[in-house]
């Protein structure tokens, strides 16, 4: 729980919430309930979801510059 305020207090004012409801996974009221952690499960599990995405787009990036450089 202590873990899930911690990235709550990162995520709380990066716009993270309207970027959920702006691409339909979420409503804003209930992307905010993810970040106040009302319940661990859920939030955990959104995070987890968050953490992957970021991931990809991060290796996408990478292979496309490889691509640009050669």
């Amino acid at each position: 729980m202590a873990a899930l305020k911690l990235i709550e207090s990162l995520l709380q004012d990066s716009g993270w919430t309207s970027a959920f409801a702006e691409a339909g996974v979420a409503s804003s009221g209930t992307s905010e309930s993810y970040l106040s952690a009302s319940s661990v499960t859920r939030s955990h599990q959104v995070h987890h979801i968050t953490a992957c995405c970021l991931y990809k787009q991060r290796q996408a990036a990478y292979n496309s510059y490889g691509r640009d450089t050669s």
